[in-house]
């Protein structure tokens, strides 16, 4: 993402300081994400899911022709 690591944690802690809980367990070793950084993390997925299924079916109604109207 052409970020730096130590942009990303400061990116990761403003996001869990402006929700209020913990999305990563860290160690000096690992990271894992919590109980609620996986929920978030499943929902931000079904979240770009459902945009991109959007955008695909606003393409393909923007491209078809509607009945009654001369083109």
């Amino acid at each position: 993402m052409e970020t730096s690591p130590s942009n990303v944690t400061r990116y990761v802690n403003e996001l869990e300081g402006a929700l209020g809980a913990r999305l990563l367990n860290r160690s000096s070793r690992r990271l894992s994400l919590t109980k609620t950084g996986k929920t978030l993390y499943d929902r931000a997925l079904s979240i770009l899911d459902d945009l991109a299924e959007t955008e695909a079916v606003a393409s393909t109604a923007a491209i078809q022709p509607r009945d009654g109207l001369a083109t």
